[in-house]
């Protein structure tokens, strides 16, 4: 399976409302392992919702910002404002903010 298609199937999974707390989670926290843009697209998208579990939210943010930490990308206090507060909370802590 490539890349691309794993993290498709991921953002599915995160996306489906259907499928249990936990396995959504792990998608979350595995989104996090990838460079591909869809995946970081798709963490701060979801990362957004106030709909969803706190605990779910939260991971997004962390995957979130360990992109960003790996990839050296500059930390953007605009759209962590943007994100809902259990992933803006995780993103905010993991660079000190």
């Amino acid at each position: 399976m490539s890349e691309s298609s794993g993290v498709s199937d991921l953002i599915g999974l995160l996306n489906d409302e259907s499928a249990r707390p936990d396995e959504r989670d792990d998608a979350a926290i595995d989104l996090g392992k990838s460079d591909d843009p869809v995946a970081l697209e798709a963490l701060i998208t979801f990362a957004r919702r106030s709909d969803q579990d706190d605990m779910l939210i939260g991971s997004c943010g962390e995957s979130i910002a360990q992109i960003w930490e790996r990839q050296g990308a500059i930390y953007d206090p605009v759209l962590v404002e943007s994100l809902a507060a259990p992933a803006a909370r995780e993103v905010r802590g993991w660079f000190g903010r």
